[in-house]
């Protein structure tokens, strides 16, 4: 546990309970899903939410949620076979969220004065 210390404090406020039980199943389905999907294309997926066996997927991009579109029932089967509670999986886009650390950076101009002069 990385943070051994808030866990303590967390597990000890019963009424935290069932939203500390959602929160590491939803992680536990979302490594089982980066253990399942490539590396290319697991970094731009999150596990966002498990609703009446309903497991939902966040895709960075339109092409990373059209890839999981096509192997979500083999991915359902997979997490079944793992003994998660997943009946079906739904893919969502939610741009800008990939865990890729080599994410592009803004990108920037850097104009020279007589360049700029040149605009003029």
């Amino acid at each position: 546990m990385p943070f051994p210390k808030l866990d303590r404090f967390l597990t000890a406020d019963g009424d935290l309970q069932p939203v500390i039980v959602k929160a590491r199943e939803i992680l536990n389905l979302s490594r089982l899903c980066d253990e399942f999907l490539p590396p290319e294309l697991a970094r731009h997926v999150r596990a966002a939410n498990l609703k009446d066996g309903q497991l939902v997927l966040l895709a960075a991009n339109s092409a990373a949620a059209a890839k999981l579109k096509l192997i979500s029932e083999t991915l359902g089967n997979f997490l079944s076979k793992q003994g998660a509670k997943v009946i079906g999986v739904s893919v969502r886009v939610q741009p800008r969220m990939s865990r890729s650390a080599d994410a592009a950076p803004h990108k920037r101009a850097l104009l020279t004065p007589e360049s700029l002069a040149e605009l003029d």
